[in-house]
């Protein structure tokens, strides 16, 4: 979707519903690795680059520079987002992003691959209500 090919909000929702259908189904999960590596890359994306989102300056620039910027407005992810940081703020109400994410991460990673430990089970249940968020929230837009 940053290539600017695809709506952002279209691959968001497939992996976030990708998601919140291993943690229903965790015995899924190994199966389905590789796009619960690239939620682990889309989640990891948006806690460490505060731009995430963002567009660019509104100033017209060379299409060779434009290539390496931030995607425009047209792929959505400013709206991805927006889903992201509201489904943090519904899941794990009164915890940081970081916290938010690194506990989702963690999750993520054991239930794709379960030699890494159990999840708790208080972890699962505010992940999946994250998943459950993001993935409701996608479909509407």
């Amino acid at each position: 979707a940053a290539q600017g090919k695809h709506d952002a909000r279209t691959a968001a929702r497939v992996l976030m519903t990708t998601a919140r259908d291993c943690l229903d189904n965790p015995a899924t999960a190994p199966d389905h690795a590789v796009a619960l590596n690239n939620v682990f890359r889309l989640l990891e994306l948006y806690r460490v680059n505060s731009f995430f989102g963002f567009h660019s300056a509104t100033t017209p620039m060379p299409e060779a520079e434009t290539l390496t910027l931030t995607p425009t407005i047209e792929q959505h992810v400013q709206e991805v987002r927006e889903v992201l940081e509201g489904s943090v703020a519904i899941a794990f109400e009164g915890q940081s992003k970081e916290e938010a994410i690194s506990i989702v991460e963690e999750v993520l990673r054991k239930i794709t691959y379960p030699d890494k430990g159990e999840v708790a089970a208080a972890d699962r249940e505010l992940t999946l209500k994250f998943f459950v968020e993001a993935a409701e929230k996608l479909r509407l837009s």
